[in-house]
């Protein structure tokens, strides 16, 4: 039955690549949304309920975001995310590290910059669970990283070229 739930986690980074793939910040963010909410089931029949909760916090976190770019809730998600691990034992500071930059991404940052900055969240994740011996994220979040270096260096690419063809 592990397997099953390794598919939902499967189904969550196919949908977190799609979203650092495409263009369009908003059609990001929603794409992320779901993934969060495949990961949320995903930590659920783990038996990890904590996970859970932090993970539908992103959800709404980024779904917030979508709707207002006030500095105070991108504030209030902040200080959530600092105030985490003093609560609750099983939150670690790396969860609350990504949860500052997951927020300055989604709520003060836009295009290259935004998917920059979730990639270096998701760079951040690969060097925890490699170090926690968690395979399946550590492979997803390379995944992640990797496709969104790729995403960054096309940018790039594109930009020169239209560059060198404007000139």
């Amino acid at each position: 039955m592990l397997i099953n739930y390794h598919f939902l986690a499967a189904i969550a980074y196919f949908f977190v690549i799609s979203g650092i793939l495409v263009n369009d910040d908003i059609l990001t963010k929603k794409l992320i949304i779901v993934a969060c909410i495949f990961n949320a089931f995903y930590f659920h029949f783990l038996g990890l309920h904590i996970s859970s909760a932090m993970i539908i916090l992103t959800g709404i976190r980024i779904l917030t975001s979508i709707h207002t770019k006030h500095f105070l809730a991108g504030l209030f998600f902040i200080s959530l995310a600092i105030a985490t691990p003093f609560y609750l034992e099983s939150v670690d500071y790396i969860s609350a590290l990504t949860g500052i930059t997951g927020t300055v991404a989604v709520f003060w940052l836009k295009g290259i910059w935004m998917r920059t900055l979730i990639i270096l969240t998701s760079f951040i994740w690969v060097v925890n669970n490699y170090f926690y011996g968690a395979h399946v994220a550590f492979f997803g979040e390379l995944l992640v990283f990797s496709m969104g270096i790729l995403k960054i260096l096309h940018h790039n690419l594109s930009k020169n070229i239209k560059s060198d063809i404007i000139d």
